[in-house]
């Protein structure tokens, strides 16, 4: 088996509005201890914001003190402006056509320029119209898998340069399931006949245990809270029309029967794509699931309940999940897990890029320091940036 290269990479989403140029952030990172970097087009590099002279002059910058400070960019990745958008979901073809001609294709060709490896992305969301209709879902995800099979194909033709789309955390941010994330990555890939992946956060799961699909006692409790003139809205029963039908059924004076019990849980059904199994908060499922077609994984230190974008620091470990040694035994498992029918060929290479801001309040010394403590962390499990899996297996074992 051919294991992949691992790398720490320091994502630069937190130098945004600090430092804003490829001289300033590069420097600022290579005194972190990382050479690897994570570009976020929200620093300045956006295609929808910056014009295109701009542009290659900043590629060209990043090309200087790349061969100066001994360091790479190996990947893009989405920032907050484009995440708040419907993006490649919009209804209006215009819109994504916009995003796939003067976002996407122009990155992928800085991609190229740079010899970096991917682009990352969370550039499309469902609207409530959409999940409220089985039959509007469907053709909203095919109208997705459609646009991703275009943009894989610009992309096998531009250097190879891999796309992946970030797993998320609700009904709305498809894909935020293990399945269906699977399931994406492989109609893509039939569609296309290139690669398509997935990037996965560690702290994206905490939404999972959120959003399960209520059992009968929950229908139950929902009704009771209906009588009393409010809706359960600390439970998740799905899409609006579940919500209506108990509306209505309160409103016709009838009690509370087995039939009608039985009845909401058939509706249920028709909207299984809006309920998450619980197990599907666990960070290493995931991993072990799909980590062998993730270049990217972006990491954080997370408790399983909130994702805060937490630097790996002494007092942030105390209750974070994300531990070294069970990430590099959770990789070694999706290697294991490799050759699904429908899928594509395993990435050769993981980036464990660091998605961590800084407050707007707090101190940039601070920061920084966190930054570096989180670097320091990582290098006891991936002591050089290309380390094979395997080999990185064996130091954890070999310290055990």
């Amino acid at each position: 088996m051919k294991y992949p290269k691992l790398y720490l990479s320091m994502d630069n989403c937190f130098a945004i509005k600090r430092w804003i140029t490829p001289e300033q952030w590069m420097r600022v990172i290579k005194d972190l201890g990382a050479s690897v970097i994570e570009a976020s087009t929200d620093n300045e590099i956006d295609p929808l914001f910056c014009p295109e002279d701009y542009r290659k002059d900043w590629v060209r910058e990043v090309k200087k003190y790349e061969s100066l400070y001994g360091m790479q960019v190996k990947s893009f990745f989405t920032g907050y402006q484009t995440y708040r958008t419907a993006g490649l979901a919009h209804p209006d073809p215009r819109i994504r056509n916009k995003i796939k001609d003067e976002w996407f294709k122009p990155l992928i060709d800085h991609a190229e320029e740079l010899n970096s490896a991917s682009i990352g992305f969370s550039f499309h969301a469902f609207q409530e119209e959409d999940l409220n209709d089985s039959d509007k879902y469907k053709a909203a995800v095919d109208t997705v898998v459609k646009e991703y099979a275009e943009l894989s194909e610009y992309a096998a033709a531009h250097s190879g340069v891999k796309l992946c789309c970030e797993q998320m955390y609700a009904p709305y941010q498809h894909p935020w399931r293990i399945a269906e994330s699977k399931k994406l990555i492989s109609d893509v890939y039939k569609k296309s006949g290139r690669p398509f992946y997935i990037a996965l956060d560690v702290g994206h799961m905490v939404g999972q245990r959120k959003f399960t699909k209520p059992d009968p006692e929950m229908i139950k409790y929902a009704l009771d809270k209906a009588r009393e003139g409010r809706m359960a809205f600390d439970y998740w029963l799905g899409p609006e029309p579940v919500y209506t039908r108990i509306r209505e059924y309160i409103q016709s004076g009838r009690n509370t029967d087995d039939n009608f019990i039985r009845d909401m849980l058939s509706l249920l059904d028709k909207y299984s794509y809006m309920f998450a199994d619980g197990a599907e908060s666990d960070p290493y499922l995931w991993i072990e699931e799909l980590g062998a077609y993730s270049p990217i994984v972006h990491m954080q230190q997370t408790d399983g309940v909130k994702s805060s974008h937490a630097p790996f620091t002494d007092e942030t470990n105390k209750e974070g999940i994300i531990i070294g040694e069970r990430m590099i035994e959770s990789l070694m498992k999706a290697c294991e897990k490799t050759g699904e029918a429908g899928m594509p060929e395993p990435t050769d290479e993981i980036l464990l890029a660091f998605e961590i801001f800084i407050s707007n309040v707090q101190y940039p010394q601070d920061a920084l320091q966190h930054l570096k403590d989180t670097v320091a962390y990582w290098r006891k499990y991936i002591p050089q940036d290309g380390i094979p899996l395997d080999e990185a297996y064996k130091l954890i074992k070999g310290r055990s």
